[in-house]
C-alpha cells in the first residue's frame, strides 16, 4: 500500500484513514518542478496529476473521498464506515459526497480565486463557506460524529476541511460544535500519526510553541489560556509588572484543572500546558491554529 502525497493537502484524509486502520503503508512525497508540474513518473501513474494517489496492488486510485471509501470497505474491522445495508450507510455517502463536492470545492475558490474568475470569487466563496460550516455546526449539536455513533471516514475528511477553514474570518473552528468535533477527532491515534508523519504542527494563534512536548502530534496541547494571552501578552510588553500576576493565575488555573503546567520563555516567558484529555475540556478550549506545512502548502492544492 503506497500513498503519494504532499503535506497539508487533500492527502490528509486518506493518510489518516490508513493510519487509523493500522495497515502497513508507504508514503511517497510527490516531487514538482518550479512551475508546479509533477514528475513524469507521477503523471504516468496518475495522468490527472492530482494529489493524492493510492497504489493498492494493481489498483491505482485518486480522489480523496474515493480512497477513503475504498479503504473503509477493504478493512471493515476498522469500523470506519457503517455496514452496507444499515440506515447509516447512505448517510455516510451523503455527508462525504457533500464535503468533497461542495465544501472542498468552495475551499478551492477561497484559496485559488484566480482560477475561477476575475473579481469577487474569494468573497463569494467565503460567504458560502460560512454557511457550510454553520450547517455542519448545527448538525453536530448533541452528537459526537457526523454519522451514527462511531467515527467514520467522513469525520476524518471533516477534520481536514476544518483545518483548512482556520484561514476564514471567523475560523471554521470558532463554532462550538465544530470545535468540539475537531478536538475529538484530534484525539484519534490515526490523526495524530498523520500529522506527525506529514510534519504538520498545531499551535495556538499568536502563541506558537516550538518545544517538542508541545506538538500536538506527540501529545494533545490544551491551550486554555489562549484568549487570556491574546490580551495579556500585549499588555506585558508595556507593563512588565503584570507578568507576575498572569503567571500566578496560569499556575492556579493549571492546578484547578489538574493540568501539568510548565513555564517557558515567551517574549521573556512563554506559558505552555501539557497534554490533558481534550474530550473533558473541549467546551473550554480553543483549537490551535496551524503552522504552515514544511513546504509552505497546507491547503487543498490541486485535489
Amino acid at each position: 500500500m503506497r500513498l503519494h502525497y504532499l503535506p497539508g493537502t487533500a492527502a490528509m484524509a486518506p493518510h489518516a484513514t490508513l493510519a487509523e486502520i493500522g495497515v502497513p503503508y508507504e508514503l511517497v512525497r510527490v516531487e514538482r518542478d518550479a512551475d508546479g508540474r509533477p514528475s513524469e513518473a507521477y503523471l504516468a501513474l496518475n495522468p490527472w496529476g492530482k494529489i493524492p494517489t493510492l497504489e493498492d496492488g494493481d489498483l491505482v486510485l485518486s480522489e480523496s473521498a474515493a480512497i477513503c471509501l475504498h479503504l473503509a470497505d477493504k478493512y471493515p474491522e476498522a469500523r470506519l464506515a457503517p455496514p452496507v445495508g444499515s440506515p447509516e450507510r447512505p448517510e455516510l455517502y451523503r455527508w462525504l459526497m457533500w464535503l468533497t463536492n461542495t465544501v472542498q470545492m468552495t475551499q478551492m475558490r477561497h484559496f485559488y480565486p484566480d482560477r475561477y474568475g476575475t473579481s469577487g470569487v474569494k468573497e463569494k466563496a467565503d460567504e458560502e463557506l460560512a454557511a457550510h460550516y454553520n450547517r455542519l455546526d448545527a448538525h453536530l449539536a448533541g452528537r459526537e460524529w457526523l454519522v451514527g455513533e462511531e467515527r467514520s471516514v467522513a469525520d476524518l475528511f471533516l477534520f481536514m476541511l476544518t483545518r483548512w477553514g482556520r484561514f476564514l474570518e471567523p475560523p471554521a473552528w470558532e463554532r462550538p460544535n465544530l470545535r468540539a468535533h475537531f478536538l475529538r477527532t484530534l484525539e484519534l491515534p490515526g490523526v495524530r500519526r498523520m500529522l506527525d508523519e506529514q510534519g504538520l504542527e498545531l499551535a495556538a494563534p499568536r502563541l506558537i510553541c516550538r518545544e517538542p512536548h508541545c506538538r500536538l502530534t506527540h501529545s494533545l496541547l490544551a491551550c486554555v489560556l489562549v484568549r487570556v494571552l491574546h490580551v495579556g501578552v500585549d499588555l506585558v510588553r508595556v507593563a512588565p509588572e503584570l507578568l507576575g500576576r498572569l503567571l500566578l493565575a496560569a499556575r492556579a488555573l493549571g492546578l484547578l484543572l489538574g493540568l501539568k503546567a510548565r513555564l517557558l520563555r515567551f517574549a521573556g516567558l512563554r506559558i505552555c500546558l501539557l497534554a490533558v484529555p481534550l474530550r473533558l475540556l473541549a467546551p473550554l478550549l480553543e483549537p490551535a491554529g496551524a503552522a504552515a506545512s514544511c513546504d509552505g502548502r497546507d491547503r487543498p492544492d490541486d485535489e
